[in-house]
């Protein structure tokens, strides 16, 4: 049977409580020292809202516990991680979460991305990626192509109509930003050509997959926002958007790393 896969939240940072930008009791020490260093008032608030995203998230996952009771590490270049673990609170899961979606001794893995006032958290038993994107204007896909495409990626968005571009550019942007994310090295430079995404269904058996892709629009633009993990096909993510449109899912996806040469 199939196994329940990551909880991804997708928020509007402007669901972030109002009182909660001004009272940071709520961060961790980390949380606070991160925040210190952002100087635009627009970056903290997207800051703060993409933490609290967070909280809603677990608690959603573990219903004995609310968002307050989290403590999240907010080291700098580094993935999000759970600080208050063992707790009374927090551990175990309830059983139809502990059979899917996390281990029973274990924090989640954790993964956060934000856009243009999007934020998109995600949360599993495995190590996980998740990225977002939001394209509120035209940007030169052909030279970003040149920086972050594979050969076959760059045929394939080449044979496409001009108008179908970006969106191609887009999924394989975010997919790239969630494999790296996943194995939190931070997006590789060196390595992000090596690495080609194609539709699962087009280039292995779909137990192959280790990315979905989902489609929207936001404020009149749209985005992408890509998963990676391990399982996908087994475990399909689970994407809560409280006040907002549904997205579309585009599908399974395969990501395959050539070796260096």
């Amino acid at each position: 049977m199939p196994g329940a896969g990551p909880l991804v939240l997708l928020m509007d940072q402007a669901s972030l409580p109002g009182p909660l930008r001004q009272d940071l009791s709520w961060l961790s020490d980390s949380e606070r020292a991160r925040l210190q260093h952002i100087g635009s008032a627009t970056r903290r608030h997207e800051y703060l809202a993409a933490r609290f995203a967070l909280r809603e998230l677990l608690a959603s996952a573990y219903p004995s516990t609310s968002w307050r009771d989290w403590v999240l590490a907010g080291d700098h270049n580094a993935a999000p991680a759970v600080k208050n673990w063992p707790d009374t609170k927090l551990a175990p899961p309830p059983a139809v979460i502990e059979k899917a979606a996390f281990e029973r001794n274990a924090p989640p893995h954790l993964s956060l991305a934000h856009s243009a006032g999007l934020i998109a958290a995600a949360a599993f038993r495995h190590p996980v990626g998740i990225d977002i994107e939001v394209q509120r204007k035209a940007r030169p896909i052909a030279q970003l192509a040149d920086m972050v495409c594979s050969p076959e990626e760059a045929q394939r968005l080449q044979s496409l109509a001009v108008a179908e571009q970006a969106q191609a550019f887009y999924r394989i942007w975010t997919l790239k930003e969630a494999f790296f994310k996943r194995l939190a090295t931070g997006l590789d430079w060196s390595m992000i050509r090596l690495l080609t995404a194609r539709p699962a269904s087009q280039s292995a058996p779909s137990d192959s997959a280790n990315a979905a892709i989902w489609e929207g629009r936001h404020s009149g633009s749209p985005y992408t926002l890509s998963i990676c993990c391990h399982l996908i096909h087994q475990a399909p993510p689970r994407v809560a958007h409280p006040g907002l449109p549904a997205p579309m899912a585009a599908g399974l996806w395969q990501l395959d790393l050539a070796p260096a040469t």
